[in-house]
């Protein structure tokens, strides 16, 4: 019995010894913990550095620490603490604290808001974390060389994860946000090194990702699509990943140095539309890429050996902004067969751009004025020289405008009548002829950088419904099309006057309004090619607002009019325009459903229904008038009349 007794006393003791709770005072947590020989640590209460400095250095066999019940304080020292530290934040988890210990289960403040550098640095025995709903920041190295650690779900509050924080987490297969992250910055090497990671989802509000954030990593498909606002991916950035597909974002402004080095399984890119260069060694060694999308118009340089020992892609197209290609850029290409550069003046070269290429066997199409150019130019002229048509031409007729539209809606809808129009169809470059193309080419012809033939080849066509406006007030500016032919699309240039804008647009066709500043561009098609409206509906509705700045007498032009047909040919027709009348004139007084206005010496009553009404002049002169449903015009002398109508004085001024 009294064995007995002794053994329980003993083990009661040792228990003691290797579990302690403690209700802690800021600085005072090594007089509370006297056995530096426990293994689980639970804290209440307020601690601040100099308490996780003790735990750091004295509490070597620690796998288990609670800190839910903390209160992190701000402690400045005069001496450094935790390397070169001396200011210490609230409801920071310090430098190195706890790195290098052999945790198994943690359990952090609720309010914890900042991660420290290498907090859990080398904590090899850690599966599981669970990060606080109000964490904001996880630092350099926070969790870095955590081998066992399997799984983590990032708050939705972290807004910031620091160089390395994941690296070496060998056993790390899955990294996630929750719904509405706010996470902004992956940090350099932020998850290098992680062989499991193949599920990773960080969240559409990233804005950088730093240089070999995921090299190293289990990643075999990378979707960063949903990232829209991503502007930078860094310097080898998916180096040596098993990724069969990249999908970057359109806001992507700068692909970092070999951002896509040595991916064996990779086998197709687009390129973002945002680019202004190809980076060097962006994608040198990824030998099983067969498709490049077209290098993306603003991009005026293509780096070293960006595209070095691509064997398998057959087709790649050069902008018309490139400038200067790199050393190697496209060695070992041996597969190319066809090379597009749309760049009217020849872009520099570097040495041995195609060196391994059999030029002589690859046709290079360019700019039909600048065939001559090329064949002189040293590395370019080796190639089997053709001019091509300009992106976007898909008719074939030298210029790119609505009728290509036409031309382009037909294919996407099944009309296979015209093969060679096929051959130009895939505008974006994607290797589909699909409504994307169609989203292409109008915003090419949107951008206005294609203008149409300046001579008229057909008739007036296109009118546009003169205007009588008051400050303040909006109305609806009819754009009509007459004529013994049939068309499916139209394009123009429109040229308001100051003091009137464009607030809205409508019309039973797709259509496009671009007008910034009183000018811009209107395009009506139809996704069935269908023919537009004629005189009685209009084409297009456009609706204006004028202000305070409109001239008394102004003038609406219609420029650039190109009409196509259901061939798809282009027509050119003549400009149109109407006049503009600020029917305020001195002094006027407008009815709520009655207009009068001027246009020269014309004076213009419209009227809601039949009824009579009186012009008199200055001088005195009456003239009694019976107006009509509509428009009354009546031509008069120079001067001031003032118009009777529905108990309702209007003062004019007639030049």
């Amino acid at each position: 019995m009294r064995y007995t007794l002794l053994t329980l006393i003993a083990a009661l003791a040792s228990l003691a010894s290797w579990a302690v709770e403690v209700n802690c005072t800021p600085g005072a947590l090594e007089q509370q913990v006297t056995d530096h020989s426990i293994t689980a640590l639970t804290v209440t209460g307020q601690m601040d550095a100099r308490d996780f400095l003790f735990v750091a250095d004295s509490l070597k066999q620690l796998n288990s620490i609670d800190l839910s019940n903390v209160e992190i304080v701000a402690y400045t020292s005069i001496k450094p603490i935790f390397g070169t530290t001396t200011h210490h934040l609230p409801m920071t988890l310090p430098t190195a604290s706890l790195a290098g210990k052999p945790l198994t289960s943690v359990a952090l403040p609720d309010g914890l808001k900042t991660i420290g550098e290498a907090a859990f640095a080398g904590c090899d025995k850690l599966v599981s974390i669970a990060l606080p709903q109000q964490l904001d920041t996880i630092g350099n190295y926070a969790f870095s060389g955590c081998s066992a650690l399997s799984t983590v779900t990032l708050p939705a509050t972290v807004a910031h994860v620091g160089n390395g924080a994941f690296a070496h987490c060998t056993a790390l297969t899955s990294a996630t946000v929750d719904n509405g992250s706010r996470l902004q910055h992956v940090g350099n090497e932020a998850f290098m090194d992680c062989p499991l990671l193949t599920t990773l989802t960080l969240g559409g509000n990233v804005v950088t990702i730093g240089h070999s954030a995921f090299a190293g990593t289990g990643l075999k498909a990378l979707d960063l699509t949903t990232m829209t606002k991503l502007e930078q991916l860094g310097d080898w950035a998916m180096t040596g990943t098993p990724i069969t597909e990249a999908r970057l974002p359109q806001s992507l402004q700068t692909l970092g140095t070999g951002a896509m080095l040595y991916l064996p399984n990779l086998t197709q890119v687009t390129m973002p539309g945002s680019l202004t260069a190809v980076s060097d060694f962006l994608l040198a060694g990824s030998d099983k890429v067969s498709i490049i999308s077209a290098i993306p118009e603003g991009v005026q340089t293509i780096g070293q050996a960006a595209f070095y020992n691509l064997s398998t892609v057959a087709t790649l197209s050069l902008p018309s902004t490139l400038q200067h290609i790199g050393t190697l850029a496209m060695a070992g290409m041996t597969g190319l067969e066809e090379l597009t550069s749309n760049a009217v003046t020849v872009p520099t070269l570097d040495d041995d751009i195609w060196l391994g290429v059999d030029q002589g066997a690859v046709t290079l199409k360019v700019p039909l004025n600048s065939v001559e150019d090329y064949q002189a130019a040293a590395q370019w002229q080796e190639f089997l020289i053709v001019p091509s048509a300009k992106l976007g031409d898909v008719n074939g007729d030298g210029e790119v405008n609505v009728a290509d539209v036409s031309a382009l809606v037909a294919i996407v809808m099944g009309d296979t009548s015209h093969p060679d129009y096929r051959a130009r169809a895939d505008v974006n470059g994607d290797t589909e002829i699909s409504v994307a193309d169609v989203s292409s080419l109008v915003a090419i012809v949107m951008s206005g950088i294609n203008a149409p033939a300046i001579y008229p080849d057909v008739d007036r066509l296109v009118t546009v419904d003169a205007l009588a406006i008051a400050p303040g007030e909006s109305q609806t500016l009819n754009i009509r099309l007459s004529g013994a032919q049939d068309y499916n699309a139209m394009q123009f240039d429109v040229d308001l006057p100051q003091g009137l804008s464009v607030t809205a647009h409508e019309s039973t066709k797709s259509h496009q309004v671009l007008v910034d500043h009183n000018t811009g561009r209107v395009m009506v098609y139809s996704m069935q090619n269908s023919t537009l409206n004629l005189a009685n509906q209009g084409v297009i509705h456009l609706t204006v607002t004028a202000n305070r700045s409109l001239a008394d007498e102004a003038q609406i032009t219609l420029n650039n009019i190109v009409l196509a047909d259901n061939n798809a040919q282009a027509h050119y027709a003549p400009s149109a325009s109407a006049p503009v009348n600020n029917i305020t004139g001195i002094n006027d007084l407008t009815a709520a459903s009655h207009r009068v206005w001027t246009d020269g010496n014309v004076l213009h009553i419209v009227a809601q229904q039949p009824m009579p009404a009186q012009i008199v002049a200055i001088n005195g002169t009456m003239q009694q008038v019976a107006l009509d449903a509509g428009d009354n015009a009546y031509e008069l002398t120079p001067g001031i009349y003032v118009v009777h109508i529905d108990g309702r004085g209007h003062k004019v001024v007639v030049k």
